[in-house]
Parts: structure tokens; sequence; C-alpha cells
């Protein structure tokens, strides 16, 4: 074996020793990121702590588990409960781009229920990220509220069997078209309308989370707002039992 595989000398006389475990990249701005959090929507940052040479961080606890988890067990969620779904994490976006911050990780596995059915956003510290100038912004997440809502649909997300690679490859050509439900006839036109406008192929053209909740959005805020409104107004038990249903 070549020596210069495994170095025996003093890494000192190669790097740059730093005195906190966790800072930089992935560690003490992540973490300073996310306890600046504080909303229903967005899972509770309760501390960190230092043990042993190991960052401990902890969260909130969600014992209801993901979505992802849900939907392997039940089969695909109704479109009552991904309109609830959608409405929550939007509020909870919103809450994010307003703060200038990006969570770029929306998918089932990510968002978690309460025991009380209540939902909110997992954060995780490595992947929160501040918007800066250049690359891509807070609408990414609007993008992956639409994959997300596919993926609860169809118990799978979009393009699932393809390598990433290839993914990424098509999603740069110019005929690239974004994906759709493949059921038309088992959705309601609001439903595949909220997809469609979610998944705009133009970032600057792609709708926010608040415009998408906002009740002047046709029939994107229709579908969130109405069902959810249809379901209080038959009875205040029945959105309980769409949590129940997806805990």
């Amino acid at each position: 074996m070549s020596t210069e595989l495994i170095k025996r000398a003093n890494p000192a006389d190669d790097y740059e020793l730093l005195q906190r475990v966790g800072s930089g990249t992935y560690g003490e701005q992540e973490i300073l990121m996310i306890r600046e959090c504080s909303h229903a929507n967005i899972i509770a940052y309760h501390g960190s702590y230092l043990r042993r040479d190991r960052l401990w961080i902890v969260m909130e606890y969600c014992g209801g588990g993901s979505l992802q988890d849900i939907y392997h067990m039940t089969g695909p969620l109704s479109e009552l409960q991904i309109a609830f779904v959608c409405r929550e994490t939007l509020k909870g976006l919103d809450y994010l781009h307003k703060m200038g911050k990006v969570h770029r990780d929306i998918k089932g596995a990510n968002i978690l229920l309460t025991h009380a059915g209540d939902q909110t956003l997992e954060m995780a510290p490595e992947v929160a990220c501040v918007e800066r100038r250049g690359g891509y912004g807070v609408q990414c997440d609007v993008w992956a509220v639409g994959i997300t809502a596919i993926e609860l649909a169809e118990c799978q997300p979009p393009s699932f069997d393809l390598h990433p690679m290839q993914v990424l490859y098509l999603m740069t050509r110019s005929s690239y078209k974004p994906p759709h439900l493949k059921e038309k006839h088992r959705w309601s036109p609001l439903f595949h309308d909220f997809v469609r406008q979610c998944l705009t192929k133009n970032p600057k053209k792609r709708p926010t989370p608040d415009k998408l909740l906002s009740v002047n959005n046709g029939s994107s805020a229709r579908l969130i707002q109405r069902r959810v409104q249809d379901d209080d107004d038959k009875d205040s038990g029945e959105e309980e039992e769409v949590k129940d249903n997806t805990v």
C-alpha cells in the first residue's frame, strides 16, 4: 500500500483545526436558523448538547409518525386529507419564506404528525438554509409541495423508478413537462389545477405559499379552503377523523 494513501503526519500540518465540533457548514449556523423558528407547523427546536465529541440536537417529538409511514400502512390519502396536508404545509412554508428561509426537503417522510394529529414540517439543520442571491430560491419549496401532493395520492413520487441523475437530466431539457396526477377521473379539477400551479416550470411564474392560500387565488385556494371548510361545516368531529386516519 502506498504511504500516500494513509498519511501518518500531524493533520495540523495539512488542515486548519477547528475548536468547536459542528461549527461551520453543518453545525452552528444551521442550529441558529432552526432555533429562530417558532410556528405551529414547524417542528420545535429545544436545544443542543455537546457530549463526548458528539453533537446532540433535541427536537419536538412527533409520535404520530410521518405521512410516508401512514400511506405505507393505509394506502393513498383521500383528496380531503391531502388538501388538509397541503394547507398546513403551505402555512409553515409561508412562515419560513417570510423569514428568508428555504426548507429544501419537503416530502412525505418529512411531514410529521403529533399524537394529537397536528402537522409539523421536519426541518433538519443540515437541510435548512437561508436564501441567498443566485441559485434557486424559496419557490423550490412550492414545487416540492406539488410533488408531495402526487406522492400522497399515488403512494410514490413521480419518476420514483428513475435514477436521480436521470431525472435531473430530463428536467433540464426544454421539452420537459412537469409531472401530473395519473388518474385524471379519480381527482377533482380543483386538485389537478392545484398540482399544476405548484409544478409551474418557470419559478418566476410559480405562485407563492401565501398566494396559494389566498381566497383570491381561484381553484387552488378553493381546493384547500373549501375542502377543509366543507369538512368543518358538516361536523366538527370529522376533521378529527381525517387526522385520526392519518395517524
